[in-house]
C-alpha cells in the first residue's frame, strides 16, 4: 500500500494541504467544485468576505452559481 500524501491546494489561500492518507487537512466544497483547507474553512466559519476573495466569486460565476449571503452580506459556506 502506498502511503505517499495526496496534497490539494486550497482554493482560498493557495497552500497545500494534506488530504490522504491518515491526514485530513481540508475538505471537497463539493457545490462549488473546489478544496479548502481546515485552516481557511475554520476562519471563515462565519461566512467568506466577498470583498477580499475575488477568485471565489468568479469561479461561482463560472459555474452558474449565484452565492448566497447571510446576514453579515458574507458568502455561506453550502451545506
Amino acid at each position: 500500500m502506498d502511503d505517499k500524501p495526496i496534497l490539494y491546494k486550497c482554493f482560498i489561500c493557495n497552500s497545500q494541504f494534506q488530504f490522504g492518507p491518515h491526514a485530513y487537512n481540508g475538505r471537497a466544497v463539493n457545490a462549488w467544485d473546489i478544496m479548502v483547507c481546515t485552516t481557511c474553512y475554520n476562519a471563515n466559519h462565519d461566512g467568506i468576505v466577498p470583498a477580499t476573495h475575488q477568485r471565489l466569486l468568479d469561479h461561482l460565476r463560472s459555474k452558474g452559481i449565484e452565492p448566497k449571503l447571510n446576514a453579515s452580506g458574507w458568502i455561506d459556506w453550502p451545506r
